[in-house]
This record gives C-alpha cells, sequence and structure tokens, in this order.
C-alpha cells in the first residue's frame, strides 16, 4: 500500500456532504492501493502542525481535497496550494482533486503548475484552470457523486425543506416548513450547531448549549428531522416528492436519490455549473421568492425522462472516472516507493 495524506479534511464542517467526500476518497483510495495516514481538517493551519507535517514526510504521495474552498482568494484555498513549496513535501506527487476555481488571483498558477494532476469538480473549473495553466484540465462531478447511486423505490410523499450556507435563507427555509401540511424541516447538518471547545469544560458547555439550542429549535419547528449519517439523510430524501434546498451537497444528494429538486443559490457557481453540466433544466435554480412561489403554485417538480437518464449515466460514468482519476494518482506515486 502507498501512503498519503490528506489536505482539506472537510468533515469537521458538520454536514453529510462533507462527510460523504471524504468517505468516497477514502474509499477509492483504498481500491487503488493508496491508505490515508494523517489529514489536515478545513482550515487548520497545518503548517503548524507537527504531526501532520511528520506524517507528510513519511508518505508517499499528497492529496488535496479542492472541493468548495479555492474562490475568490480566499488565504485558506492559498494555503492549500502552497503545500507544493513545503520542505515536508520532499519532492513527492501532489495531487489537486475535486476543486472548484473561481475568480483566484493569477499568481496561484505558479503553485498549481507544480501539481502531479489537477482536476476539477465541475466545467467552468475546468475552463478557469485551462486558462491559467495553458493546458486542458479534467472535470468529473463532485466526490460525492462518484461511488454510485442512493436511489431507492421507496414511495415518495411531501416536502422536504433543507437549509442553506447563506443564514437568511436557512431561516426563510425553516419558515417555510411551517407554510403548508406536508412539509419537512431537513437540514444537511449532522447538527444545528458545531461542537467546538479547546478544553474539557468548554466542551461540555457546548454540548449543553447545542442541545438546548435543538430543543427550541424543534419546538419552534416541529417537523424538523436531523438525521446523523449520510445514509440517513439519503433515505430521508428518498421518501419525499420534492426537496428544496440553498446548499450544493443537497442537490448532489438530491441527484443521488433521484429526488426533484429547486435549489436556492448560494456563494459561488457551483450549482449553476453543476445543473448545467449534467443537462438538467436550469429552472430548477431560483430565487428565494420564486422558490416561495413555486410551492404556493405546486406546479409539476418531477424530473423529465431526459433528466432522470441524465442523471443515471452521469453518475455512472463519474464513478468510473473516478477509479481511472485515483490508479492515476496511484501509478505516480509507484515508481518512487
Amino acid at each position: 500500500m502507498l501512503n498519503a495524506v490528506l489536505l482539506n479534511d472537510t468533515t469537521p464542517d458538520n454536514h453529510h456532504g462533507c462527510l460523504r467526500v471524504i468517505e468516497v476518497i477514502r474509499r477509492k483510495s483504498e481500491r487503488s492501493g493508496i491508505r490515508l495516514i494523517a489529514t489536515a481538517k478545513v482550515r487548520e493551519d497545518w503548517t503548524r502542525s507537527a504531526p501532520f507535517l511528520e506524517a507528510m514526510r513519511q508518505a508517499d504521495l499528497v492529496l488535496i481535497n479542492g472541493e468548495g474552498t479555492l474562490h475568490h482568494g480566499t488565504p485558506h484555498g492559498e494555503r492549500l496550494l502552497s503545500v507544493v513549496q513545503h520542505p515536508a513535501r520532499g519532492g513527492k506527487p501532489v495531487h489537486l482533486l475535486n476543486a472548484m476555481y473561481q475568480e483566484n488571483p493569477d499568481a496561484w498558477g505558479a503553485n498549481l503548475a507544480l501539481m502531479s494532476s489537477v482536476t476539477a469538480r465541475d466545467s467552468r473549473s475546468a475552463a478557469a484552470l485551462s486558462r491559467l495553466l495553458g493546458r486542458q484540465i479534467d472535470w468529473m462531478p463532485d466526490l460525492t457523486l462518484c461511488d454510485g447511486s442512493l436511489a431507492t423505490d421507496a414511495p415518495r410523499e411531501g416536502i422536504i425543506l433543507g437549509d442553506s450556507v447563506l443564514k437568511p435563507v436557512s431561516r426563510a427555509l425553516a419558515e417555510m416548513s411551517l407554510e403548508a401540511e406536508g412539509r419537512r424541516l431537513v437540514p444537511i447538518l449532522k447538527s444545528l450547531k458545531a461542537q467546538k471547545g479547546r478544553t474539557a469544560p468548554g466542551r461540555l458547555l457546548r454540548r449543553l448549549h447545542v442541545a438546548v439550542h435543538a430543543r427550541a429549535y424543534h419546538r419552534r419547528y416541529p417537523s424538523l428531522q436531523i438525521p446523523q449519517t449520510p445514509e440517513a439523510y439519503a433515505a430521508a430524501l428518498s421518501a419525499a416528492r420534492l426537496h428544496v434546498t440553498g446548499r450544493f451537497h443537497g442537490v448532489c444528494f438530491s441527484l443521488l436519490t433521484e429526488t426533484p429538486f429547486l435549489a436556492i443559490g448560494s456563494n459561488s457557481w457551483k450549482m449553476e455549473a453543476l445543473v448545467s453540466d449534467l443537462g438538467l433544466d436550469r429552472t430548477r435554480i431560483m430565487s428565494l421568492d420564486a422558490t416561495r412561489a413555486a410551492l404556493v403554485s405546486d406546479r409539476g417538480f418531477d424530473f423529465t425522462e431526459n433528466e432522470r437518464s441524465a442523471i443515471r449515466s452521469q453518475l455512472a460514468a463519474a464513478s468510473s472516472n473516478a477509479d481511472i482519476l485515483f490508479n492515476a494518482i496511484a501509478a505516480s506515486a509507484q515508481g518512487r516507493v
């Protein structure tokens, strides 16, 4: 087995999309003969983590989970790419995968050019990276979509309202769950507030605060459900006839479960790019006001046969292409072992 370290482990972000991304990276890596021996958590300053740097020195290759981090020149994104210059890398292959890439400084191209491979998660990001690097950059959908379908034959009824990275949108979706019978509030989060705390007493106080907040939120929104695993979240969506979400990964789970969806735009082009790349009806992405009006009219939201066929074919191709990618990543390090 080859040993690898992973930067931008997004599991601390407390939601099922990030959990599935990291699960898929682990599964695809292991099937290709790669073992993750350490990860640097999202927003962690890995340059100051002695255990992580030592693991990087011992590793055969470095993986970077781009996910939704590399947009609008964020300092965290810049630090991720700088790993190619770090002494602990030691010349081993570095692979950027699953990357959205939007409106970043041209200077980032210097570090990107030193990567052994760069793979985008949508065609717009691939085009931006191709222009920057002067070579063709390939793309495949977000890694949540690259390890098989989660669709079932469960009967469907009712509407699920999700949440958003934008707090006003989350509040509006929660209020919509109260406006008609048959609506349930099911955020993509594992808990409404993240568990934090640097000390044992601090973590205990935080857990108490989270529990009190959850009870109060449930009293206000009685239909609230908080699935604890990606599989449970997928099962909830599979039982709904419509999913309304402000989350990119909420859309991804709608695709995985073949649940018709309406999406409210977020903080980048990620939803628009995904819907366009998969050949779905672009009017499924709409403003908050348009979403509210659509729910009142309750027009037909089912996928067309063309949409359903596109989803199935794209998921199958994505899984196959991800296998090819991880096998190529393993091959890049084989000669160094």
